[in-house]
């Protein structure tokens, strides 16, 4: 078991349904996130993925990609194809 500091994050999602022909299809995404250096300073896997989209959140809002009062659901794959979140998640 690793110690705290070597934590990891295992992100899984399945989805399936029917096609537009009827056809059944499932389609399924497996991460694992570890802990990363940021800037000299090294972060729990945990900690990484709570601020990367606080720090995306901030450098949308510093560019001027989103404004106001901003609720998780109106965050698209815009969002999910940022700098930040690409660093640690990679691609959608």
């Amino acid at each position: 078991m690793p110690v705290v500091e070597d934590d990891r994050i295992v992100l899984a999602a399945i989805v399936e349904g029917d096609d537009a022909q009827g056809k059944p299809q499932r389609l399924s995404i497996e991460k694992v996130i570890l802990p990363s250096v940021i800037a000299g300073h090294r972060l729990r896997a945990i900690q990484t993925t709570t601020a990367a989209p606080l720090v995306q959140c901030a450098l949308d809002v510093i560019n001027g990609r989103i404004n106001g009062l901003v609720s998780q659901s109106m965050l698209g794959e815009e969002f999910l194809r940022g700098a930040v979140i690409q660093d640690i998640y990679g691609e959608p």
